[in-house]
């Protein structure tokens, strides 16, 4: 992204926020969810954090298979990243 130098003006709103086209009304803001429910026992609302359920609400949302929810799950971190170091003086 461009800055801005103190001597440039801030770019005009021009017709970004103004429009004569009905196009800019046919904005889908909402849909039809995903049919069925989540696989969430009573063991899983007193066990697991929120942040799981949370989660899978989320994952379902976007597609993913809801009988596959309570798999075992995996974290994988990368080894090496090259943004750690900028800016850091030693």
């Amino acid at each position: 992204m461009a800055e801005l130098t103190e001597d440039e003006p801030a770019p005009e709103h021009g017709g970004v926020f103004e429009s004569d086209s009905p196009d800019v009304y046919g904005v889908v803001s909402s849909r039809a969810g995903p049919a069925g429910s989540l696989p969430v026992t009573a063991d899983d609302l007193i066990e697991r954090p929120s942040g799981d359920l949370f989660g899978w609400t989320q994952d379902v949302g976007m597609g993913w298979n809801p009988g596959r929810l309570s798999r075992a799950e995996a974290f994988i971190q990368g080894g090496h990243n090259e943004f750690c170091d900028r800016g850091r003086e030693d």
